[in-house]
């Protein structure tokens, strides 16, 4: 199990009480598994956790933090510390967090009045999408379909499999597509009745790296965008967005980091959002763009010459104008921001086509700009900061003593 809820309760409190709340807590963090009440450590045998990705110790009632304490310190994983307004719980929860702290474990703790209509089950999306990222498998088109050195590092850092996929098999896949099937993706996805031979090319790249990855069960995929567009003369743009479209993470540029954070935006809200890159300001917006996007996030959209090479074919769209969380990831963790996304006040052909302007929450394009560590971020629909905070907390062990500066994150 990715996630078990350890529900802690001292009897002097009345069984019937607790039960009635375990009762209440699972409408409002589902799809785990709760365990029974744990009144005494004979209760619970503390082996059957530790393959967990991480637990929730549910302080029902006060008397328990001695009992979370020995729990938590023997699962020795990432631990949350979920407290409610009454019966002690919540003194309990602090308590049991100062005595961990000591342990090596820094716990998150979150404290909710009362369980009716709490927000919590974002710790469940989170650590089930965190899990099932460290399984997933990546993969890289490259010429000979071996792993570059950019693969290599980040799979040895972040311990997600990268294999490689041959170009020269993909080109050979491309070539095996039909006219009919190409016409048809054309006309039904791009809304393009005739299409030329260069938007065919476009199309059957995409065809046949959507085979090969599911044929060999890759979870997401990227490449090398430019030498494949000065080699061949079109670029991987379409396949970009049909394949976000169709559900199978590809960023651009074979950054595998906005790929992981894609892949996550695909686990936790069933889209992989968009990679961009910050490009100017507008006011006190940040522009963003990149000449291809996800055709389930724009209102409309038209294909036209990419923005570097003047090659076939870019995707310029226009957003749809809906909540997003804007995040960057690298190996020192995951940044995020919550974002309103506007329309650029005057498109410009002198940057990438799919364009779009975003405030941020609590700061200014130029702050995020002194602040900013990298180029790409991922425009992820909805708000799902929480969500990344979160996994920031469990991928890069800030849940342990040694993984930062000594203090456990509190979310209220």
């Amino acid at each position: 199990m990715s996630l078990a809820v350890i529900p802690l309760a001292s009897r002097i409190h009345g069984v019937e009480y607790c039960e009635n709340l375990v009762e209440k807590f699972k409408k409002v963090i589902k799809g785990v598994e709760f365990t029974n009440i744990v009144f005494s450590e004979g209760d619970i045998d503390t082996s059957k956790f530790k393959e967990s990705k991480a637990i929730i110790l549910l302080f029902l009632t006060g008397g328990t933090s001695k009992l979370g304490y020995k729990i938590a310190s023997e699962i020795f994983v990432p631990t949350f510390l979920v407290s409610h307004g009454y019966h002690n719980s919540l003194g309990s929860a602090l308590s049991c967090r100062a005595r961990l702290k000591k342990r090596g474990l820094l716990p998150w703790l979150v404290h909710v009045d009362q369980p009716e209509g709490a927000d919590l089950n974002y710790i469940a999306k989170a650590v089930e999408a965190c899990a099932s990222l460290t399984k997933a498998k990546f993969g890289v088109v490259t010429p000979e379909g071996e792993l570059t050195p950019k693969a290599i590092d980040f799979s040895s850092k972040s311990g997600i499999k990268v294999v490689g996929i041959d170009l020269n098999e993909v080109l050979a896949e491309a070539d095996a597509v039909s006219e009919e099937e190409a016409t048809k993706i054309a006309e039904e996805e791009l809304g393009v009745e005739y299409p030329d031979s260069d938007l065919i090319k476009c199309i059957n790249l995409f065809i046949a790296l959507k085979k090969i990855v599911e044929k060999r069960k890759i979870d997401a995929i990227t490449m090398e965008c430019f030498e494949f567009i000065l080699e061949h003369g079109y670029t991987p743009c379409i396949a970009v967005a049909l394949m976000n479209k169709y559900r199978i993470p590809f960023a651009c540029e074979e950054d595998y980091y906005s790929l992981a954070l894609m892949y996550l935006s695909k686990q936790l809200i069933c889209y992989p959002g968009w990679i961009a890159n910050p490009s100017g300001i507008e006011g006190n917006r940040l522009v963003l763009a990149h000449c291809t996007v996800d055709l389930s996030l724009v209102d409309r959209f038209e294909l036209v010459n990419h923005f570097e090479s003047g090659k076939p074919y870019a995707v310029k769209g226009e957003l749809l104008q809906i909540e997003y969380t804007m995040a960057r990831m690298s190996e020192k963790g995951i940044e995020r921001y919550s974002v309103k996304v506007y329309p650029v006040k005057k498109w410009s052909n002198e940057r990438c086509r799919t364009q779009c302007s975003v405030e941020l929450e609590g700061m200014t394009a130029l702050e995020f700009l002194e602040n900013a560590s990298g180029n790409h971020h991922v425009l992820i629909p909805g708000k799902v900061e929480k969500h990344l905070r979160v996994i920031d907390w469990m991928m890069y062990g800030r849940w342990k003593v040694s993984g930062n500066e000594g203090r456990g994150e509190t979310l209220q």
